[in-house]
């Protein structure tokens, strides 16, 4: 009849088997109906990376969490390949997922290891890179410190440059620095 409106929602779940088309009638009243024909292409993967995320991260040599951001289709697992790499949970649902692993120290050279989450329908996932710095690559390098010092009264302000090294020979980081007149000595601070 001229002025009804008739409306449907169709919904179909995760096509992971292959392109496939579908029809639908839809009858508003005896004498009026309508077909409708839709298809849906085939999902190349139900894990997708999140819009604006990475899967290749960089993190310091200290312990730290880091999140891998996905969208799930459908249910997944997690494995990582390396022992300092902790997951969170070893499975996980369907929809928006921030996934936290967690990263132990590395007191050692650069490392890398790799996350993967994989889908429960066995199509492709997505693996996530983690490379972990030494502690070289963090503390080696020219550091500035500024502040005030009191010393019998007075006050004075300091911007003094400090140098954190290395000596691979005896495998120890050091620092130096000169503060006022006074050059402090070579400290060792940690050895490998």
């Amino acid at each position: 009849n001229a002025g009804k409106t008739c409306s449907v929602t169709v919904s179909a779940a995760v096509n992971t088997d292959q392109d496939r088309n579908g029809s639908i009638t839809i009858q508003c009243d005896e004498q009026t109906s309508q077909l409708v024909k839709f298809s849906q292409k085939k999902v190349t993967s139900t894990l997708i990376l999140a819009d604006g995320a990475s899967s290749d991260l960089q993190l310091r040599s200290v312990e730290s969490d880091a999140q891998l951001k996905f969208l799930a289709l459908e249910s997944w697992s997690a494995t990582a390949d390396s022992e300092w790499i902790t997951l969170s949970s070893e499975q996980g649902q369907t929809g928006s997922v921030e996934y936290t692993v967690n990263v132990a120290a590395n007191d050692g050279a650069s490392r890398e290891g790799v996350v993967t989450i994989s889908p429960a329908s066995g199509m492709d996932g997505l693996q996530f890179t983690i490379s972990q710095n030494s502690l070289q690559e963090d503390y080696v390098g020219t550091w500035t410190a500024s502040g005030k010092l009191t010393n019998s009264g007075a006050t004075v302000d300091y911007s003094e440059d400090w140098v954190i090294g290395y000596n691979s020979e005896k495998g120890q980081y050091y620092f130096s620095g000169l503060l006022g007149e006074a050059r402090y000595p070579l400290y060792t601070l940690w050895s490998d």
